[in-house]
């Protein structure tokens, strides 16, 4: 039954064009603006949900002083934050780690 609620919160946001996929999450350091400006080249400026796996310290970091934005592994992926942030970044590993889950 989550799962069912997952795929249709996912595709929910695939319909209105709310789903962006980069390679990966590469920040050179841990500041915020940097992380902002990349963002902002992309038009990610809404309330945002960041879809990360493994360690990232520099993303975390970054991430947790941005306003509207939270960043969640893909293991912690729930229908209420998609249902909460208008935008939802995945990088293409958090991408086939969530196909493989949903696949059962």
């Amino acid at each position: 039954m989550i799962l069912g609620a997952l795929r249709s919160a996912l595709t929910d946001k695939f319909n209105d064009n709310a789903i962006t996929v980069v390679d990966e999450f590469s920040l050179q350091n841990h500041k915020s603006k940097e992380l902002r400006k990349r963002l902002d080249a992309i038009e990610l400026n809404k309330k945002l949900l960041i879809v990360a796996t493994g360690e990232n310290a520099n993303l975390d970091r970054a991430s947790g002083n941005l306003v509207k934005v939270k960043l969640v592994s893909s293991r912690e992926l729930n229908v209420y934050d998609l249902l909460n942030h208008e935008q939802v970044l995945f990088s293409k590993a958090s991408i086939q780690k969530l196909q493989e889950a949903l696949s059962v």
